[in-house]
């Protein structure tokens, strides 16, 4: 399944411009929210400044919207280095086309698109557009920063809500803040300075965690129906309101269902059997739906379609345990493998996914339904060890979902060099791969062709001039979360001529490289562990009788992780085997120090793991 950045509160910035630009500024970005007989009316202005060509893609602008909102563009202008404007936009040079997304949970489905260029440097561009709506979950998810690539020197946002409208607001300590009543209305507004996207850093924080924002969110709304963000419990009830009546199936359906589980009275058997049977009827697409992508498309839909997105796909499948007598609950979650951790203080809409949550026997099944290929009951990295609202009718709360561990991600690799008559040599591989490398391969298993497949077995091997002659992914039962992956060809030689001597680098593992702590500027956040071992052998028949220095072995166990690589030799065979555990956690600049000692350590081993022939 593809993946799409996965940031929801970055979702809702407006406006995705697509460039590589290095030399423009966004000098001004203001917002207005006005709130008035329950409907929402934002207007948003730019001011923007390209000053050469290699920025010019800056000019290109994309205004996303959903289906039930209202977009009209205000004003659109260039404005020559003197101040003249010299271009205004037109209505028709306006392209309003679909963007039907098939990874979204909160779905846009529409793009406003056009393009202010102009061809004398520098020149500045404006524009101002209006989007209303008549029913919203939110106030505001605002972000002082207009794109990744290039500062924001002044933004601002400036709400407008009757006085007695309840609100809560969430937003960042360095946004200056203040509030005002006049002419019956609470006034609120935020200003922020230069903005940036920091510098990237390996295992950064979450983007939503890095940039400054501002949430404001109704006590109370419509949105398909009534709903509360006063508790988890209310704003969850409000999900199992708006979908109300969506969990019932057809006849046809029953009596298939009926047909899988004949003689089945275990219940686990039960959701093993109509999970399976999901996954091989149906296909996951989104689709678009009214209420900005939050409501289910009912399991009917699923039955006669055979497809879904991940809310109608979850749907069904809790139809169908509904009617085979095993609760489920629907749980949303925030997708990603670097997702935000929600803010449990403010509830609200703060998911991207949804999955099924089975409690059985004292225990939880996790189903995730939009995927054909993944086992049953497992978390992937992209929704392990993390907060998830469960849907359930009066009691819906925040759970955590399960936790990769170190023996889940395992990633095990075994080498045999073998030196031919000819001088020269061949190695043979095979993986045992688990966690983020089983998902990696159990994707290019089940949706990549033959070639496609060979050419990610081979990139995956930093072998010097490595040629693959025979390879193959090995899939156990659909259950197993354990891929193999084996490959075997030519290499070059990993003896090294240093002088009058033979040198063998042989430790495989690589070490993520992490910053020196003097350049080091976010903490560190590693969201499930990794944990990589490798197996070695080299078989030094055809060099037998000459002498052979290996390092000494090593063992490092702090509380960071842990690392190991130990040698031998035994009848003119070497063995070399490597282990390299980082844990999970989030470490803050203070401890990053002895982290990066850590890290350090290892690489300087690695640096003088050589063995040397004479």
């Amino acid at each position: 399944m593809k993946r799409k950045n996965l940031y929801i509160f970055l979702s809702f910035l407006s406006v995705l411009l697509v460039f590589d630009a290095l030399k423009a500024q966004v000098l001004d970005y203001s917002t207005l929210i006005q709130l008035e007989n329950g409907r929402k009316k934002i207007i948003k202005k730019f001011l923007i400044q390209i000053n050469d060509k290699e920025s010019n893609d800056l000019a290109h602008v994309e205004v996303e919207h959903s289906s039930s909102q209202k977009f009209s563009l205000i004003k659109a202008n260039v404005i020559d280095s003197k101040g003249n404007i010299v271009r205004k936009l037109r209505k028709k040079d306006i392209l309003t086309k679909s963007d039907r997304s098939y990874e979204t949970f909160f779905q846009d489905d529409w793009v406003e698109e056009f393009d202010l260029y102009w061809n004398e440097y520098p020149y500045r561009m404006e524009y101002v557009y209006q989007i209303v709506e008549n029913e919203f979950i939110y106030v505001a998810a605002w972000h002082p920063l207009v794109t990744s690539q290039v500062a924001t020197l002044n933004s601002s946002l400036r709400v407008e809500v009757p006085l007695n409208y309840q609100i809560s607001t969430d937003y960042s300590e360095n946004i200056h803040f203040k509030q005002i009543v006049f002419d019956n209305k609470k006034i609120l507004e935020w200003n922020c300075g230069e903005q940036k996207i920091p510098d990237y850093e390996i295992y950064p924080p979450p983007l939503h965690e890095i940039l400054s924002h501002v949430f404001v969110v109704p006590h109370q709304f419509e949105y398909g129906t009534s709903g509360s963000t006063s508790s988890w419990r209310s704003f969850g009830q409000w999900y199992v309101e708006l979908n109300q009546g969506a969990d019932e199936l057809p006849l046809s359906e029953k009596t298939i269902i009926d047909r899988l589980i004949d003689g089945i009275s275990d219940s686990r058997e039960i959701i093993s059997v109509l999970y399976h049977y999901l996954q091989e009827e149906t296909k996951y697409v989104n689709v678009s739906i009214e209420v900005g992508g939050l409501k289910s498309y009912p399991a009917t839909y699923v039955c006669e379609n055979k497809y879904g997105d991940c809310k109608a796909l979850t749907t069904y499948m809790h139809a169908m345990l509904k009617y085979a007598g095993i609760n489920s609950y629907p749980a949303l979650v925030q997708a990603g493998s670097n997702a935000v951790e929600i803010n449990k203080d403010f509830p609200g809409q703060q998911f991207s996914h949804v999955m099924l949550l089975v409690p059985i026997d004292e225990d939880t099944i996790w189903l995730e339904n939009t995927s054909s290929t993944t086992p049953l009951n497992y978390l992937s990295t992209f929704y392990q060890n993390r907060m998830a609202l469960m849907v359930r009718d009066g009691a819906s709360q925040l759970v955590r979902t399960p936790t990769l561990t170190k023996e889940d991600v395992l990633e095990k690799r075994f080498y045999e060099f073998v030196q031919n008559s000819d001088k020269s040599w061949t190695v043979s591989i095979l993986k045992r791969l688990k966690g983020e490398a089983f998902e990696k391969y159990l994707y290019y298993k089940t949706h990549l062709g033959q070639k496609d497949q060979m050419e990610e077995v081979t990139s995956d091997i930093s072998l010097d001039l490595f040629e693959v002659e025979d390879w193959d992914i090995r899939c156990g039962d659909r259950e197993d979360t354990e891929i193999e992956v084996y490959a075997s060809g030519h290499c070059r030689s990993p003896l090294s001529d240093v002088g009058q001597w033979l040198v063998i680098y042989p430790l495989q593992i690589k070490v993520p490289d992490f910053e020196a702590p003097e350049k080091r500027n976010l903490e560190v956040k590693i969201n499930f562990p990794v944990n990589k071992s490798d197996s070695l052998i080299f078989d030094l028949s055809q060099i037998e009788g000459r002498e052979m220095q290996i390092p000494k072995s090593i063992n490092l166990t702090n509380d960071f992780g842990s690392y190991s690589a130990t040698y031998q030799i035994a009848d003119n065979t070497l063995t070399v085997t490597e282990n390299f555990f980082l844990k999970s956690g989030d470490y803050s600049l203070a401890p990053y120090p002895a982290f990066y000692s850590f890290i350090n350590a290892v690489k300087n081993h690695k640096k003088s793991s050589a063995i040397i022939i004479k």
